[in-house]
């Protein structure tokens, strides 16, 4: 890990905005650092905070950093710079800025590592922002701004998104660990916490448990705390199922022996079962019958219902109909009163223009009759005025004679224009009577026409309707010939269920053809399965054999291995299968081969360390420890003054006790001083020989020893001896301890030779068991299983396969049999159906027919009536023009009649022969004029006054002439008046004879319009009666509209009469059928009600039992005497019923006993359940032996998984325990390698402050001793402690006990037996000497506070030297590569001598020291602080908050001795005055 050289802080407030840094810089330059800050002045926000840049969102004595700092106002950054390497200087930074989200507080993480004077250096990034000529924090957008461009612009400048990717780039690239800070801000959670981080630690276990070995396990790669128990309790079930597996095993064997005998039992019911189940068949087939029969019984009664709904629908139609008859024969009654109100109103009409017309004719006459009148009157009063003008002048007679011939001839003139006029009005009558006669012969050739016609459709009417009457008797007869019952049945109907049936028939047979080629070709195919089946069966016999043999020659082996690893060990008595303790025993046979081994050469050793004291002490009789150097000793006796060995001595002196006191008398020779350098120079040419070292002393130094009390010490070092040496300083001694050391080694050999015949037997063992798994492994093993299994199930299956195609062929024969039955049966309905078929188109040829016939009739009907409607109208046409030339008739006459009685008349025979002369006057003028010619003539004269009285009456007449015609027109004013016509001569008769006319037009209008009312009435009576029949019709038939018909009503009359008789008489007979279905129905239910008293009991209507073929004989007796066939069915089932159910209570007691035992004596609960299940829901035989055979191939197969499990299980066991194993080796390594850490250099030495003595173990008795520590870890739990009432397991709980006795103490305290782990450390000297003495743990913490401060310190940092060198490789390129920070820690260290080592040692170990403190006093702080920071509070400006200000203090002697480079960097030459 990197020093620090700098700490900045930017806006960093705390204490709820009171306090505050503004923008700090604390600039160490990896050295040692202090930084005074009085009490509350936030020692520990300052940890707290720096910490952030390392492990961002840290707490620090259970305080959040958003609890400690306050973020309202804006980020806070934090920055520390690290020295990355010496020469040349790198740098890296690690910021943080702090802010508020809306969920709460997040951080931005900046990393820049770079060289010397580089532009974005700490100091150069943009924590402050000037802003109105004020410096104000960076808000986080612009300081993330900032990050963010220089992740751009520089390629080494990052910006992890996640603290997680922040942390690893710290370790990883730069070696800033944070599980070492994270010891560092533990540490820090009070002041002076390393006293309080010791404090648990009191003993030497507590020691090892709370603090060494957690500190190894967190620092060892790959290992998670809790490892252990998440494994255990992962493999767990694996542990503890090996037995439950091997009870399994037992069980399921049982369970087959059980089940087997169960099903023996129920082989015997299954027999009476398929006996019960035929009779079951027999009588479901009865009853399905008779059921067939009461359903076809219903469904014509059904049938019945639907006809008589029918019926009835049909009745309510007619009903419709006939009102609608009724309806159409009123609408047809208003048609021919409608046309006959159409022909009055043409007649009215007629009439009326007749009036009219001769009204016209009249009244024209009448008003020329006036008009002339009028004009005769105007013309006599002209003339008696000229008279009157010429009365007194008198005429000549020749004047009067001309005047007379004047006048005669404009009379004339006038008779024959008259007679002209007559003349071409009597032609144009003659020519218009012609015409009318011309019409009258051709209306009446029509009439003619029409009639014969008309007589001509009335003949084939007839004729057809003969016809219709023949074709519907024909009907008749061929429904009462093909159909049961006519009055209900409809041949329609029947006609069309025949089609369906003869196609449902035809498509049958072809279907039974086909199924029958099928079934013959399916016996075909299963007589050849039958055979090949046969074949395989006796295959598959030879084979069973086969593998059972195989099998059965390996389960004597089997038992052979399992009777000699039991005889090895007794405790495997109990194994059923070496399978599922096969890596256990393959283990403990290599370890136990590997222990005697050992335990063979240990006492081979000692047999030879037995047997070579006997072999070199059994010569001498006084004791001395070389037997080489005791025999040159008797061979160099004579050769000097004195040479004795040293035992001799003391024996010689009778001072034998003082062997105690000097050790080493059995490894010395003495002589006389003046030999000594002789005999030392001669031992010395056979010191390749000896076999201790020996000590050559003079007689007087003998003495001197001999008188001695106390041990001598050689080099401050006692001499440990063998025990030997000092008790066989006298013979008799010495001879006891060779008979001893003999007896010993007899039995050290024999215990070898015991050793070896166990080592020999476990080899043996070792080797068998090795032939037997070569020879059968366990997949081996379960394949034979397997393939008798197998062979067993291909033999059951192909015995089904043989039974199942027997059977097959049966049924096949059987169907093939019913079949044909059913072919024949078909064959005689299709030729029956065929007939009636047939006649069923006859008769829908006749309903052809005669709807065919019908619709002739209709439209003969409807010709009929055109030519009755054109004959009326030709009638009535032949009247009028009857009527019309009548008329001219008549005008003819009257014109005849005047033109005669003008000829008779005198004047015009008197004017006969006179010339005509163009008339200048009217004939009453002409006339008059003539008479009073004639008057003349004659002589005869009018007086004056006779002339004047004519005048006036002329003057009267005319006004009242012009009056009437005044008169005339205005009554007459509706009338087109002939205002030309002139008065004829005959007008008056003309007048008459119109006035006749009129009279006679004017009655018979009266008679017409009189019937054109009655009509109307009629009419309008009519229609009202129409409407409100309508009106009815749609209140009784929810709004429908009456029927209309195409056909005559004469016709629809006949046929709703027909149509009521029908259904009258089907009615009737649907009331006979009736009673004929109820009683059929009666006698069935009788059967059906007898039968329904056994179902329940007998369970026939059981839709899986299939009912058994009854014979069309069967079904033939059967309606005849149901009851008898079903009773005697009844019988036989109930007979059966007896004996069934004395087999099935045997089988219910047989199913209740394996239902106890497997509740009883089966743990596995899916085995019980399924085993339970299997023989509750098996109901038959076929499933039960199915399930027999299932259950063994499953159990097998449950057996071998449950073989292989447990053979897994076992590995996996051990794999565990090796695991484990291998971790308490590591730890202890570790442990061993933790004192290395605390190691310091001393003049040129390596010197160890702390030594941790660690006990070795035996690794097959420590695994051994694992092995039972599980064992019993799984006992426990299997106990009832751990369970709450409702007998379920309380997790927590458990897991909470596995954490306890799977903890890595614990389970060091397991494999150590006991053995304790012992910790000693040495004091460091403020001379930086480390003592030779060394002190327990305990001891040590009995040291004062500053001693005990200190080597808590070293410890605490020895332990953060070894966390950071596992978990990344430290290069100590600089001299201090490692930074602590410390909250107050010197506590009551304040003196030299304590501190001094630790500062010493943490040197050593390359640690730079920040510490924060009140201190402000004190030697110690000049002496290991170069830099130091005295901080202060000062109030701001508004003097509401305070501002943390510093003071920098170097030591600038230190710098310009050690390091003057820091000093120039630091930036300040000022001596440091503070100490001063």
């Amino acid at each position: 890990m990197p020093a620090i050289s700098k700490i900045r802080f930017t806006n960093v407030v705390y204490e709820d905005g009171n306090k505050r840094y503004n923008d700090e810089l604390f600039h160490f330059d990896g050295h040692n650092g202090a930084i005074l800050l009085e009490n509350g002045g936030g020692k520990t926000v300052f940890i707290q905070s720096a910490i952030q840049a390392i492990l961002p969102h840290e707490e620090l004595a259970g305080r959040k950093i958003k609890e400690t700092l306050s973020l309202e106002n804006g980020p806070a950054h934090i920055a520390i710079e690290w020295i990355l390497s010496e020469r040349p200087r790198r740098y890296v930074v690690t910021c943080i800025s702090l802010f508020l989200t809306a969920t709460g507080m997040d951080s931005y993480r900046y990393v820049y590592d770079y060289p010397v004077l580089d532009p974005d250096a700490i100091d150069r990034i943009p924590f402050v922002k000037e802003s109105a000529g004020h410096l104000r924090a960076a808000d986080r957008g612009e300081i993330h701004d900032y990050y963010h461009q220089m992740t751009v612009k520089r390629m080494n400048a990052k910006l992890p998104a996640t603290m997680k990717d922040y942390k690893k780039i710290l370790e990883n690239d730069y070696h800033i660990i944070a599980s070492e800070w994270e010891r560092i801000a533990k540490i820090n959670s009070s002041e002076g916490g390393v006293e309080s981080f010791f404090d648990e630690c009191k003993t030497t276990s507590q020691l090892f448990d709370r603090l060494l070995i957690p500190t190894v396990e967190d620092a060892m790669g790959g290992y998670e705390q809790g490892e252990f128990a998440n494994n255990f309790e992962m493999h767990r079930d694996s542990f503890k199922k090996y037995k439950e597996l091997k009870e399994k095993i037992e069980e399921n064997k049982k369970i087959l022996v059980e089940l087997d005998q169960y099903v023996l039992r129920y082989a015997a019911m299954d027999t009476k079962q398929m006996a019960y189940a035929a009779a079951q068949a027999e009588t479901k087939a009865y009853w399905l019958l008779v059921n067939d029969q009461k359903n076809e019984e219903n469904g014509k009664l059904s049938q019945w219902h639907q006809q008589m709904a029918a019926c009835d629908e049909q009745f309510q139609g007619l009903a419709r109909k006939k009102e609608s008859l009724h309806i159409a024969k009123e609408k047809q009654e208003q048609s021919v009163l409608e046309t006959k109100l159409r022909l009055v109103e043409e007649d009215v009409e007629f009439k009326e223009k007749l009036v009219r017309s001769a009204k016209e004719n009249y009244y024209s006459l009448r008003l020329a009759d006036y008009k002339q009148q009028w004009s005769s009157a105007e013309e006599r009063m002209n003339y008696v005025q000229r008279e009157l003008e010429r009365f007194g002048n008198t005429q000549e007679e020749d004047a009067l004679r001309e005047a007379w011939i004047h006048n005669g001839g404009q009379i004339r003139s006038i008779y024959s224009k008259m007679e002209q006029e007559w003349q071409t009005e009597e032609e144009k009558l003659i020519q218009e009577l012609s015409a009318h006669q011309s019409r009258m012969n051709l209306e009446e050739t029509i009439l003619n026409e029409l009639s014969s016609e008309l007589e001509a459709l009335n003949k084939q009417l007839i004729e057809h309707r003969s016809i219709v009457q023949a074709r519907e008797k024909d009907k008749d007869e061929l429904r009462a010939h093909v159909l049961t019952n006519p009055a209900v049945e409809s041949m329609e109907g029947s006609m069309s269920e025949w089609m369906q049936r003869v196609q449902k028939l035809d498509e049958g047979h072809v279907q039974l053809v086909q199924k029958n080629k099928a079934l013959a070709s399916s016996k075909e195919e299963s007589a050849s399965q039958l055979e090949g089946v046969s074949e395989s069966l006796k295959i598959a016999y030879v084979e069973r054999a086969s593998a059972e043999h195989k099998l059965e020659a390996f389960k004597k082996e089997h038992q052979s291995i399992l009777d000699q690893i039991a005889s090895y060990r007794p405790s495997w008595g109990r194994i059923s299968s070496v399978y599922e303790k096969m890596s256990s025993i393959e283990e403990r046979l290599k370890e136990d081969i590997e222990k005697l081994q050992l335990e063979k050469e240990a006492y081979l050793l000692k047999e030879r360390l037995a047997f070579r004291y006997i072999d070199d002490y059994s010569s001498q009789s006084t004791f001395f420890a070389d037997v080489y150097v005791a025999g040159l000793v008797d061979k160099w006796r004579n050769q000097f003054t004195l040479l004795e060995t040293g035992i001799h001595y003391l024996q010689s002196l009778h001072v034998i006790e003082q062997a105690m006191t000097h050790p080493l008398w059995s490894v010395t020779l003495i002589t006389t001083e003046a030999e000594v350098e002789l005999v030392t120079s001669k031992l010395r040419q056979y010191a390749e020989d000896m076999q201790f070292p020996i000590q050559v002393i003079s007689s007087q130094e003998a003495a001197n020893l001999a008188n001695r009390d106390t041990p001598v010490a050689v080099n401050d070092s006692a001499w440990v001896e063998p025990q030997h040496w000092r008790d066989n300083v006298e013979n008799a001694e010495f001879v006891s301890w060779k008979q001893a050391i003999s007896l010993k080694g007899e039995e050290v050999r024999t215990a070898r030779k015991e050793k070896e015949s166990e080592l020999q037997r476990s080899s043996d063992l070792q080797a068998s068991f090795g032939r037997f798994l070569l020879e059968y492994p366990l997949e081996v093993v379960h394949e034979m299983e397997r393939q008798v299994a197998l062979q067993r199930e291909s033999v059951r299956e192909l015995e089904a396969q043989e039974d199942t195609i027997k059977k097959s062929i049966r049924q096949v024969d059987q169907e093939i049999q019913q079949i044909n039955f059913v072919i024949d049966e078909q064959k005689v309905e299709m030729v029956q159906l065929q007939q009636w078929i047939e006649k069923g188109q006859k008769y829908a040829e006749l309903g052809l027919e005669i709807v065919t016939l019908n619709g002739a009739i209709d439209q003969l009907v409807e010709q009929s009536d055109d030519q009755q409607n054109k004959l009326v109208t030709r009638q009535r046409s032949m009247e009028q023009a009857k009527l019309q030339n009548e008329s001219l008739k008549s005008r003819m006459i009257h014109l005849r009649t005047e033109k005669a009685s003008l000829r008779s008349q005198d004047l015009y025979i008197e004017l006969g022969d006179v010339q005509p002369i163009e008339a200048n006057h009217s004939l009453d003028w002409l006339k008059t004029e003539r008479k009073d010619l004639h008057l003349k003539l004659n002589r005869i004269s009018q007086g004056r006054q006779q002339l004047e009285a004519e005048l006036s009456h002329c003057r009267a007449s005319r006004s009242t002439l012009e009056r009437e015609m005044s008169k005339l027109r205005l009554e007459q004013a509706d009338l087109n008046l002939n205002e030309t016509l002139a008065f004829s001569v005959m007008g008056e008769e003309q007048m008459s004879q119109l006035l006749s006319e009129l009279k006679e037009h004017e009655s018979r209008l009266t008679r017409d319009k009189e019937e054109l009312v009655r009509v109307e009435k009629r009419f309008d009576e009519l229609t009202t009666r129409i409407k409100l029949l309508i009106e009815q019709y749609g209140n009784t038939h929810k709004d429908e509209r009456p029927q209309t018909f195409t056909e005559s009503l004469s016709v629809v009359d006949v046929q709703v009469q027909s149509e009521d008789t029908r259904l009258h008489q089907q009615k009737s007979a649907l009331q006979q059928q009736y009673t004929q279905i109820q009683a059929q129905l009666s006698k069935i239910g009788e059967v059906v009600d007898y039968l329904n008293q056994y179902k329940i009991m007998h369970r026939f209507e059981n839709p899986l039992i299939q009912a058994a073929f009854i014979t069309q004989e069967q079904k033939a007796e059967f309606p005849y005497d149901r009851m008898k066939w079903v009773r005697k069915s009844v019988t036989v089932l109930t007979n059966l019923t007896k004996e069934l159910e004395a087999e099935e209570s045997s089988v219910k007691k047989a199913k209740l006993h394996f239902i106890d035992f497997c509740r009883k004596q089966i743990k596995d609960v899916k085995m019980r359940d399924m085993a339970e299940q299997g023989v509750e829901n098996k109901d038959n035989y076929l499933d039960l032996t199915q399930f027999q055979q299932k259950m063994h191939s499953r159990i097998e197969r449950v057996n071998h998984v449950a073989e292989e499990t447990m053979r897994t299980h076992n590995q996996q066991l051990e794999q565990y325990i090796i695991h484990v194993h291998s971790h308490l080796k590591l730890i202890a390594s570790e442990l061993r390698d933790i004192p290395n850490k605390t190691r310091v250099r001393v003049e040129d030495q390596w010197r160890h402050i702390y030594s941790f003595q660690i006990p070795e173990w035996d690794e097959l008795e420590a695994k051994e001793h694992l092995r039972k520590h599980l064992e019993w870890i799984l006992a426990e739990l299997d106990r009832g402690h751990y369970r709450d009432d409702s007998g379920q397991e309380v997790k927590s709980t458990v897991r909470k006990e596995i954490e306890k006795w799977l903890d890595t103490k614990q389970l060091l305290q397991i494999v150590l037996q006991d053995h304790p782990m012992r910790v000693s450390c040495r004091k460091v000297t403020n001379e930086n000497n480390v003592t030779k003495a060394s002190f327990s743990w305990e001891q040590s913490n009995n040291w004062s506070g500053g001693e005990k401060w200190s080597k808590n310190m070293t410890l605490f940092l020895g332990l953060l030297n070894y966390v950071a060198e596992k978990r990344q490789h430290i290069q100590a390129n600089m001299k201090r590569h490692r930074t602590v920070i410390l909250d107050n820690p010197f506590g009551k260290a304040s003196s030299d001598h304590v501190l001094s080592p630790v500062f010493f040692i943490a040197e050593q170990l390359g640690f730079q020291i920040i510490a924060l403190t009140a201190h402000a006093e004190g030697k110690f702080l000049k002496d290991y602080f170069p830099v130091v920071f005295s901080c202060r509070l000062r109030q701001a400006a508004n003097g509401n908050k305070l501002v943390m200000t510093k003071e920098k203090e170097i030591n600038q002697a230190y710098f310009r001795d050690h390091a003057p480079f820091s000093l120039e960097r630091l930036g300040d030459v000022k001596q440091m005055e503070l100490f001063v």
